[in-house]
């Protein structure tokens, strides 16, 4: 089952241009590829950035930011976040933003100080 959806994320990076080169054990098309089958990026791909900045210019902004915040305010509490951030990917929030604001109440981890 694994196989056919890699070959089916293969098609569609083909279909819009991509270069085939994902992070799996089998890496085709890419040059810059370090141990484990990751690409190396060297800046970010355009396709990825271009989505984001339609889905932000699409979107109710007011919405999005109000989504954070709740995401936010429940992450300095003690509730549940599967539902706020379920809100914020519905309100058209992106995964950054929401891993931002988690990060701005958590931090990073850091498996050195543990």
């Amino acid at each position: 089952m694994l196989g056919r959806d890699a070959e089916g994320v293969d098609r569609r990076i083909d279909l819009h241009g991509g270069e085939g080169c994902l992070g799996r054990n089998e890496v085709r098309h890419c040059d810059n590829v370090v141990a484990g089958g990751e690409p190396v990026v060297e800046g970010a791909d355009l396709f990825s950035l271009e989505r984001t900045a339609r889905v932000r210019a699409e979107r109710n902004a007011d919405e999005a930011r109000r989504a954070l915040d709740a995401v936010r305010e429940t992450a300095r509490g003690d509730g549940n976040l599967l539902v706020p951030m379920r809100d914020a990917l519905r309100g058209r929030a992106t995964i950054g933003e929401i891993s931002n604001t988690l990060r701005d109440e958590f931090g990073m981890y850091d498996a050195q100080r543990v």
